[in-house]
């Protein structure tokens, strides 16, 4: 007695051209039990339908402007911030105790080490920014989610769909990859606090804790908002982690200025915090 043979059912969507594409790689077929879903849902995201926003040739970043103007500011405009605050530290701090360890850093010729880690935290700095320069070009700042990829991926090969691929940014897996995300943006720019807390601390040990501190809880917050709320959200946490990694970059770098002869002016006179 024969068997009916049941209907295999078709996991296919049509692709551009008419072409049909399977839905599911193997290993999710054989994850699934062999069925497909019932129904591809379409991301409530707007870029969904549209695909990569379409920029206008003119209203692109212009390269000459971005390498000589903007990628200078990138780097020169937040170490004034980390100065800044480095020097209200120094000021208002216990000034005394912080020359005295200048001193020994110059002693030691040490003023070198102090100007290299500032520099890593400036070299960092504008290569993280630098792609900027690019994203600006296929993303607009009204992008919402889709500008928290860092990559944009497209098919390859025989029959493959003619379409871009980025981040599922809905429910709980679009939680996931903005959380996840935001783990890759902490070891974008850490390397400031792993050569910079030990440097700092010796000349600021209180101070360079406190930074440290400050910059593990905004980038927690950055990760919590990013994950929950989504793009944009995160900025409270950025800027957090961003100023307390500033400082710490100030510290070194007014460590080293001293250690080179440059004066700085104090009001070691004045009530210590």
């Amino acid at each position: 007695m024969s068997t009916p043979q049941t209907k295999k059912k078709d996991r296919s969507i049509k692709a551009e051209g008419g072409k049909k594409a399977d839905i599911l790689s193997p290993a999710s077929r054989d994850f699934m039990g062999g069925q497909a879903p019932e129904a591809v849902k379409t991301p409530k995201s707007p870029h969904a339908k549209e695909g990569l926003p379409k920029i206008e040739e003119d209203k692109k970043p212009n390269s000459t402007t971005f390498l000589f103007v903007a990628a200078p500011m990138m780097v020169i405009v937040p170490a004034a911030i980390g100065i800044a605050i480095a020097f209200a530290i120094f000021t208002f701090g216990s000034t005394a105790k912080y020359e005295a360890k200048m001193a020994l850093v110059a002693e030691y010729e040490m003023q070198y080490a102090y100007a290299a880690a500032a520099f890593v935290g400036a070299i960092v700095r504008l290569i993280n920014l630098y792609p900027m320069r690019y994203k600006s070009a296929i993303m607009k700042t009204n992008s919402e989610n889709l500008r928290s990829n860092m990559y944009v991926y497209k098919a390859i090969g025989p029959n493959a769909a003619q379409h871009h691929v980025v981040f599922d940014d809905e429910g709980d897996v679009g939680k996931y990859n903005r959380a996840n995300r935001s783990l890759h943006h902490l070891t974008e720019n850490h390397a400031i606090i792993l050569v910079g807390a030990g440097l700092a601390g010796f000349v600021f040990p209180f101070p360079a804790m406190v930074c440290v501190l400050a910059w593990g809880a905004g980038r927690f917050l950055h990760q919590a908002l990013y994950a929950a709320s989504g793009y944009g959200a995160h900025a409270y946490g950025f800027m957090v982690a961003m100023n307390a990694s500033l400082a710490l970059e100030g510290l070194l770098m007014l460590t080293a200025a001293k250690g080179f002869g440059v004066p700085l002016p104090s009001l070691m006179a004045g009530p210590e915090l």
